[in-house]
């Protein structure tokens, strides 16, 4: 799998650069001390290459998961809700006590937040698998 690198051909060993300077012998791909030489790769970070293909709605996915997963976004919603609670507690109320429109607010609330969670679990076991055949194709090619 290549990310935007060059690809290096480990079957032709006179053509790629080497890490090791002794010469290669042609039949072996071996250099006269009989240690096969590594072979120079280019360095590429999966991550990176990764988040260039991102569709938008899989970076709002990600954005929500993280924000909705803070402290700052637990803080805050405790905060509406007491607030809520305080505000319709007073004279002046648009939702009584019982706060049917904050239940309302709350079921649809997390309704999208089942949702999006579900998104963001779903890309993140994708990842996860092209991250092991990843480490996989590393782990052959260092062998």
């Amino acid at each position: 799998m290549t990310m935007g690198a060059q690809e290096v051909n480990t079957a032709d060993v006179d053509q790629a650069t080497v890490i090791n300077p002794n010469q290669t012998t042609a039949n072996t791909g071996r250099d006269d001390s009989g240690v096969r030489p590594r072979l120079l790769r280019p360095l590429t970070n999966w991550h990176t290459v990764h988040t260039e293909t991102l569709t938008p709605g899989q970076r709002a996915a990600d954005r929500l998961r993280n924000g909705m997963g803070s402290w700052l976004f637990i803080g805050c919603f405790v905060l509406f809700m007491i607030t809520w609670a305080i505000v319709n507690s007073m004279e002046f109320s648009w939702d009584p006590y019982p706060y049917i429109l904050l239940n309302l607010f709350l079921s649809m609330l997390a309704g999208l937040q089942g949702a999006i969670l579900l998104i963001a679990a779903k890309r993140q076991d994708a990842i996860a698998a092209v991250l092991a055949q990843h480490d996989y194709e590393t782990n052959v090619a260092a062998k």
